[in-house]
């Protein structure tokens, strides 16, 4: 019956890890069905009254017990992979608002580079055109000194 105390190991150990399930928002439904589900043998007490129950029947019932075990613990684990799936999906998603978020705070700060730009440009033009007719004052200035 070694094997048949394995399965049943397994299935606690998957339960554990059912249990240790953190979801980030937005799945705390699936998670919670999955949290939620008890199956045949969700608990301890449960595992070790199907334990002696098995070792004391026949082959045919540990193997139909067997069997049960595996396709409970199949369920859960593809309940989880499901969950994993969407909890990936749920991070490429959020990945990629962050990215649309960050290309368009780079576009805003590259338009308002270009209008800083711009005003300095139109500034400096002006500073030239002042200099240019304060050169000009200065030499009517230096004229009439001279004269």
């Amino acid at each position: 019956y070694q094997h048949l105390v394995d399965q049943l190991l397994t299935l606690q150990e998957v339960l554990d890890q059912v249990a240790c399930i953190d979801p980030p928002e937005g799945l705390r439904i699936t998670a919670n069905v999955i949290k939620g589900s008890k199956g045949p043998v969700g608990n301890a007490r449960k595992i070790e009254r199907k334990l002696h129950w098995g070792a004391s029947n026949k082959t045919r019932d540990v193997q139909k017990l067997q069997q049960e075990l595996a396709g409970y613990v199949g369920s859960i684990n593809i309940a989880i992979g499901i969950y994993n799936v969407k909890v990936n999906a749920l991070e490429v998603k959020q990945a990629q608002e962050q990215r649309a978020q960050i290309e368009d705070g780079v576009h805003r700060t590259n338009q308002g580079l270009q209008t800083v730009q711009e005003i300095m440009e139109v500034q400096n033009r002006s500073l030239m055109t002042l200099i240019s007719q304060l050169g000009g004052l200065s030499n009517m200035s230096c004229r009439i000194l001279y004269v």
